[in-house]
């Protein structure tokens, strides 16, 4: 009986341990999110001082809270630790970047700010990646390129640091070029594609006029539906 009692007790504590080892892994997507949650507030603070919606106490408050918090991003970033502990920097990222905005309420400057337009281009490559609009070294190079002008963006903010005008505008010319190629290559993309309505295939899209083999038969996508073509394939 205590053997049992041994045995059962050993495996629940290794499923424990396999169990807490398959979730320590690297969080490329959050820290990716967090470095645009960081550049956004940065941003926004900069603009809230120079506006003068933040008072010098107000902004020096508000960077040493994020400082903080940055100081705890690179100690967990490419580590393997849990999501949990993402989840908790993220918190206080969405808490302080909420505290900033009813403080310095920076509604009132028109100009697209570098901060949103880095969070839409990381939306946009995330989607054609989840969505597979474009191969893999497209996708690795879109975002390679957006992840080097966030960091340089981040260096040049850093402090509530309001960047100059030619670093801002250096860092608005590699957005549009950026934003030029992603749009040029969707548009390439979808003209490449046949004109008509997609068809499901075990839980995948397939374009129309594209063939399946199933159960050795040659099935047709056209405008939506499958049509079987009475060809034998393996």
């Amino acid at each position: 009986m205590k053997k049992v009692i041994f045995t059962t007790g050993s495996m629940a504590l290794g499923l424990a341990l396999l169990s807490g080892c398959t979730t320590m892994r690297t969080w490329p997507n959050y820290e990716r999110s967090a470095e645009n949650k960081m550049v956004v507030i940065q941003e926004n603070i900069g603009d809230g001082l120079k506006t003068g919606a933040l008072t010098p106490d107000e902004s020096q408050m508000f960077l040493t809270t994020l400082k903080g918090i940055r100081t705890d991003y690179e100690e967990l970033r490419d580590r393997r630790i849990s999501q949990e502990q993402w989840n908790s920097l993220h918190e206080r990222l969405d808490v302080l970047g909420a505290e900033v905005n009813r403080a310095a309420r920076t509604a009132g400057i028109e100009e697209p700010r570098s901060g949103d337009r880095i969070v839409a281009l990381q939306r946009t490559i995330d989607d054609g990646r989840i969505n597979r609009r474009w191969p893999v070294t497209e996708g690795r190079d879109f975002q390679a390129r957006l992840d080097s002008t966030r960091s340089d963006y981040l260096r040049m903010t850093e402090g509530g640091r309001s960047a100059t005008y030619e670093e801002r505008a250096g860092i608005s010319r590699r957005l549009d070029s950026l934003e030029t190629d992603i749009d040029g290559f969707r548009q390439g993309a979808a003209r490449m594609l046949p004109a008509g309505r997609a068809c499901m295939y075990e839980g995948a899209t397939v374009a129309t006029q594209s063939t399946i083999c199933r159960s050795g038969v040659t099935f047709l996508c056209d405008d939506g539906e499958w049509h079987n073509l009475g060809r034998a394939c393996q």
